[in-house]
């Protein structure tokens, strides 16, 4: 049982990559490990578990969660899924990898399939996509049909993997997706290349109102060779930045980091609120405002270098009223490896590890027991 965990929460370390991996108790605790949600809220750093349940609302209050859809490796059994995880950010649901039996997970917990916008994919292998077609028609149910296409991403050969399948079963309920294919994988696990990708071009299609759409991405490492897959808006002024870097593993795979960008400041209340009590009357009397905490939303606007005059002359500074810049909070999926260090470079640092943890029982060979 603790051999096909792979969920773990992972506190910074200096290589950001030190794990807290959880271990396999009854069948009811694996049920239950498997579609529960790791909540982060607003400040980063600390990840906590809860639960939730209904159509996309956990009740947390959080803006960040994680939930472990399936951890069974390609071994799944009735408590345990194959290899899935959903990131809520806000309203709207990423998945990565999309192993057989995540459209049943995905009805035992909050995640709404209908609000699902992008689909990251590690590897070929079937655990961790075999799901991915058939998931597409449970996404096709619940979707607005005028929602954008929904963003896939993957190997190359994914897009030639998806367009088969789908043709061969006839399969017509479908949301409309882009599928961009990362390029230039490669095979750290052993010296011989491997095989050549199904090659089809993204041009292939026509716009549709199912199935896939024109506008698919060949993507290239850059320099350091890593992927820049995107980046999307979050919350009132923040982004979110996904990146890829290889990881060891049979076939060429992939590890996906999501990284918030950095954030201002937290209102300091207990400083400001005194002073706005103070001038109580005079707020009312000369601003027209009645209710004093009304204006800390304006002092929380304050830049460092700015600065705001009360009635009675007292002032607040940015620089005093507000926190410094916080860091952004930073995810690290690295879905099966046998040697994680290739992403250690846009990993480290992280606030939550997922990995593979198959072998983390085995005694290694300096054990005196072996």
């Amino acid at each position: 049982r603790r051999r096909t965990l792979q969920g773990g929460a992972a506190a910074p370390s200096s290589h950001g990559l030190a794990p807290l991996t959880a271990s396999g108790g009854s069948r009811e605790a694996q049920a239950a490990a498997d579609a529960a949600p790791v909540s982060g809220g607003g400040g980063g750093g600390g990840v906590d578990a809860g639960g939730g349940a209904g159509g996309g609302n956990t009740g947390t209050g959080a803006d960040m969660e994680v939930v472990v859809l399936g951890s069974g490796a390609c071994n799944p059994s009735p408590t345990r899924s194959a290899s899935s995880l959903a990131l809520r950010l806000l309203n709207s649901y990423w998945l990565f990898d999309v192993g057989e039996g995540t459209q049943v997970q995905l009805q035992r917990c909050f995640v709404a399939p209908g609000r699902i916008d992008r689909i990251f994919v590690t590897h070929a292998h079937g655990d961790h996509c075999f799901g991915l077609p058939g998931l597409l028609c449970l996404i096709a149910r619940g979707r607005d049909r005028d929602a954008p296409p929904m963003d896939i991403y993957g190997p190359a050969g994914l897009r030639a993997f998806l367009r088969v399948t789908l043709r061969f079963s006839g399969t017509k309920m479908l949301p409309r997706f882009v599928v961009h294919e990362l390029h230039d994988i490669p095979n750290l696990h052993s010296s011989r290349p491997p095989p050549p990708p199904l090659a089809v071009a993204p041009g292939d299609v026509r716009s549709s109102d199912a199935g896939e759409q024109p506008g698919g991405l060949d993507l290239r490492p850059g320099p350091d060779g890593c992927w820049e897959l995107l980046t999307t808006a979050f919350g009132e002024s923040g982004s979110v930045t996904v990146r890829a870097a290889p990881v060891r593993h049979t076939v060429p795979t992939v590890g996906y980091v999501v990284e918030e960008a950095s954030k201002r400041g937290r209102l300091k209340p207990e400083l400001v609120l005194p002073l706005l009590q103070r001038n109580k009357q005079a707020l009312a009397d000369e601003w027209g405002v009645r209710d004093p905490r009304s204006v800390l939303k304006k002092v929380a606007a304050l830049g460092a270098e700015e600065e705001l005059v009360l009635p009675d002359g007292a002032v607040i500074r940015g620089s005093d009223a507000v926190g410094g810049t916080r860091r952004g909070r930073k995810i690290a999926v690295l879905g099966d490896c046998c040697d994680a260090s290739p992403c250690s470079g846009i990993a480290a640092g992280c606030d939550l590890l997922v990995h593979e943890a198959s072998d983390a029982y085995l005694q290694v060979a300096s054990d005196q027991r072996v």
